[in-house]
């Protein structure tokens, strides 16, 4: 069997002829008939849990050892700066945002104290340290 085709090529017309036989389609064998079965072996792995509130072996300038590190949220610069732009817009009532502080730091926390990375003391601790899980 042959297919002819006309082509404009250049401005041309061109004939391509090509021979086309057709083929037969193959039989489907599944493969999982021909092959022998497959065994895995495991070795079950015991998970590690990561600790919160670990010591630390890393504590700020002049703060004794043994601490955890975390986060410590306060009224700063953006929880003033939003407080600020919601009295414009809303009144006085919006500074009750300064109660709900958006800043946030690194604390050290150690002995009921929490500490910044410098080492300034920056109070008791309290419900604004949260304890950052420890990496192994």
């Amino acid at each position: 069997m042959t297919v002819k085709q006309d082509i404009d090529q250049l401005g041309e017309e061109a004939e391509i002829v090509v021979d086309a036989t057709p083929v037969a389609p193959t039989p489907y064998v599944p493969v999982a008939a021909a092959t022998t079965p497959v065994v895995v072996q495991a070795t079950p792995v015991v998970a590690q849990a990561t600790n919160v509130g670990t010591t630390s072996s890393n504590p700020p300038p002049q703060v004794a050892n043994g601490g955890i590190w975390g986060s410590y949220s306060y009224a700063g610069n953006i929880t003033t700066l939003i407080a600020a732009g919601a009295c414009c817009i809303i009144g006085p009532c919006s500074l009750i945002i300064c109660c709900f502080p958006v800043d946030k730091k690194d604390a050290y926390a150690v002995n009921g104290k929490i500490y910044d990375s410098a080492g300034l003391c920056l109070g008791r601790q309290d419900a604004a340290f949260i304890a950052q899980r420890m990496q192994r």
